[in-house]
């Protein structure tokens, strides 16, 4: 570690490497490309000499205070110049920011013509901060000049926690010096195991790892180090030490993020937040959230098959988690309509899937099949009629479409309805409209084919489950002597 320079950021201006900018320009040229020059000024009087770094290549640094400003030239896929400015503290550890104002002039390879401003703004560099990309889309810039005014600076050396009136022994031999006071501010938990210690004591900190405690300190010392730099660390100490002020730190800094309440839950969830679950649950439920949308038509659906909603939750409940219990056939249809309401959309596949093996016995219960379909966008239900409408149904696919309410099916449905109905590959024959047969070793012949027969086929009492269901669902198949 470098040490600690004696001279603070924000009251005395560095020196060194600065040259009055009443001499001529001056540039560095990049290691990789030495036709690209670049200049810093800062302040309009003072011009820094860059220096080339091994690390990382091609870049240029230029001191400016108690940082480097780093001018990282990459190309990208089109072959184009991007240059990526950023800073680095000169010492550590830190945590800085520095807001300025940036003109940015560019100027072709001959130095007799002027350089012209080209791009002007207010950014802001610092340790967490994005850096500054400028992309060179013309081949004919050669020289780029970059002019900062500082507005504010903010630069702070983190505790190195070398002074205290006890010691904290970890695993590892590590060792950190804090003020109990602190601790026991911040957590009844440390409190409790620092009260008795003694000035210059030692406390052991068993298997804790000493990098995310010392984290957790950087919060509890209040210093400018963010909060969001290590969330996985600091939680995991908080959490270990009922740390209850960073804890709420942590709740804040999640309920602040742009996103939604279930990407917040889940990040809640990965760092093991109990009391940031705990508000975000009761925040939601008090905005409405998580207020179950129990419709008029949820209802009057409940209602229709005889089953009331409390009813419905439970069984939904214990179909989802933990059991899987099956769904009675009654609650499908008022349970659907709960899943697309609240966007269980795994339930809602879940629920088409079951349909499926509900018989459609009459006109009607087909056109609800297929209404359901519809709605729910669920295919397989949709290619499940398709199916037996070209083999148990196909008898009774004009009196679907004779009901008024087929016409109100899309007319994509419609005509797919009515072109398996006329040209489907089960219509022939019915083997085309079962279940997935399990006989998968087939013979063939010039005249025929299909799965080895032995004297047990003949006999229906020797059908597997399979093929029993099969014809429950779908209806008996018919052997034909000729397949199209």
């Amino acid at each position: 570690m470098s040490a600690e320079p004696s001279l603070q950021a924000d009251i005395f201006p560095s020196i060194i490497n600065l040259v009055p900018t009443r001499s001529q320009t001056s540039y560095t040229a990049l290691p990789c490309n030495r036709e690209l020059l670049f200049s810093v000024v800062v302040d309009n009087h003072c011009r820094i000499r860059g220096e080339r770094l091994d690390t990382p290549a091609g870049a240029i640094k230029f001191p400016i205070d108690l940082i480097d400003l780093i001018v990282h030239p990459q190309v990208d896929q089109m072959g184009n110049t991007v240059v990526i400015l950023y800073g680095e503290a000169r010492y550590s550890p830190t945590e800085w920011v520095y807001t300025t104002q940036l003109r940015i002039k560019t100027g072709t390879g001959n130095r007799k013509e002027a350089i012209r401003l080209v791009d002007k703004g207010f950014f802001q560099i610092g340790k967490w901060l994005p850096p500054i990309t400028i992309r060179v889309i013309d081949p004919l810039v050669k020289r780029i000049k970059l002019e900062f005014k500082f507005i504010n600076q903010q630069f702070e050396y983190l505790p190195r926690f070398e002074n205290g009136d006890v010691t904290l022994r970890f695993k590892d031999g590590s060792t950190l010096c804090v003020d109990k006071a602190l601790l026991a501010l911040h957590s009844r938990y440390m409190a409790s195991f620092v009260h008795d210690a003694a000035q210059g004591a030692t406390i052991d900190m068993g298997d804790f790892e000493m990098e995310a405690f010392r984290e957790l300190l950087y919060q509890i010392y209040a210093t400018r180090r963010p909060i969001e730099t290590d969330l996985p660390k600091i939680a995991k100490a908080a959490n270990a030490f009922k740390a209850d002020i960073i804890l709420s730190k942590l709740t804040a800094h999640i309920f602040a993020l742009d996103m939604g309440f279930v990407q917040k839950m889940q990040f809640a969830l990965f760092l093991e937040l109990d009391q940031t679950l705990s508000e975000l649950v009761y925040v939601a439920e008090q905005r409405g959230e998580l207020t179950a949308r129990i419709t008029p038509q949820i209802r009057e659906e409940c209602t229709r098959w005889g089953i009331t909603v409390p009813q419905l939750i439970d069984v939904m409940l214990r179909h989802i988690y933990p059991s899987r219990a099956i769904i009675p056939g009654r609650y499908f249809r008022p349970m659907m309509m709960f899943a697309e309401e609240h966007s269980l959309r795994r339930l809602l596949n879940s629920l088409g899937e079951m349909m499926l093996m509900e018989p459609p016995l009459t006109p009607q219960m087909m056109l609800d099949h297929l209404q359901l379909a519809h709605r729910y966008q669920h295919g397989n239900l949709f290619r499940a009629c398709l199916l037996r409408i070209e083999g148990s149904f196909k008898t009774r696919v004009s009196q679907l479409m004779a009901l008024p309410q087929f016409n109100d099916l899309p007319e994509a449905m419609r005509k797919e309805i009515v072109d398996r109905h006329c040209s489907g590959w089960a219509l022939k024959d019915q083997h085309l409209a079962g279940l997935p047969t399990c006989r998968t070793i087939r013979e063939v012949t010039l005249t025929k084919g299909g799965p080895p027969r032995s004297l047990l086929d003949k006999d229906d009492r020797f059908d597997s489950p399979d093929e029993m269901r099969s014809i429950e669902a779908f209806g008996s198949a018919h052997d034909m002597k000729m397949t199209y």
